[in-house]
């Protein structure tokens, strides 16, 4: 996943260890940087650009794809996502991670904490940090929603808010981001939330 946060040259690094097939683009993300277009296309590498949920086009848009599942089969030692470390020593390395531990942790974690498609899943990771597999394939795997904050959700008492008007059922917070939503949780208590599951710093 390449976050629009980073920098166009931390982006490009990405891309020169991936060396990606295609590229999903979300239209809501803003336009893809020249330099990656240019990369890209050195890969030949296709784009599809996916419209906002919002856009009046969607269905029609979606209706252009089969719907039914690909004749590939997966095995657990697949690779099913390259993440990426900081790259505090000069470069990001790739993290490979493969099918299997995503088959076996999702379906214990959704049977376990008893989620469905009515719950509504925050993302208040990072794009390009591992709990977005969690915070976003959990919803995906059971047809439920995941919400994305507004950048300014940190302020005081607004991601409380916000969670509360978009009725979170299920977050996935660090000790110091449930400090931050706890912050004016008196004036706005978030009736909605079933789960919340604190990980490390």
């Amino acid at each position: 996943i390449l976050d629009p946060a980073y920098p166009a040259a931390r982006l490009l690094d990405y891309l020169e260890i991936a060396e990606p097939k295609a590229l999903l683009h979300l239209k809501a993300a803003g336009e893809v940087p020249a330099e990656l277009r240019e990369l890209l296309e050195r890969f030949s590498c296709p784009t599809l650009s996916l419209p906002n949920s919002s856009a009046p086009d969607l269905e029609s848009f979606l209706d252009q794809y089969s719907s039914a599942a690909p004749a590939v089969k997966v095995g657990a030692n697949d690779l099913a996502y390259i993440s990426f470390t900081s790259g505090s020593t000069g470069k990001p390395k790739a993290v490979l991670g493969r099918h299997g531990p995503l088959t076996h942790f999702l379906p214990w974690w959704v049977e376990t904490f008893s989620f469905s498609e009515s719950d509504r899943f925050s993302l208040f990771s990072a794009l390009s940090h591992d709990p977005l597999h969690r915070d976003v394939f959990t919803p995906l795997m059971i047809g439920a929603a995941v919400l994305i904050p507004p950048e300014d959700w940190q302020l005081p008492g607004k991601g409380a808010r916000w969670m509360q008007e978009n009725r979170i059922s299920v977050s996935n917070l660090t000790p110091a981001l449930g400090q931050v939503l706890t912050q004016g949780k008196a004036e706005c208590p978030v009736d909605s939330l079933r789960y919340v599951f604190f990980v490390g710093e």
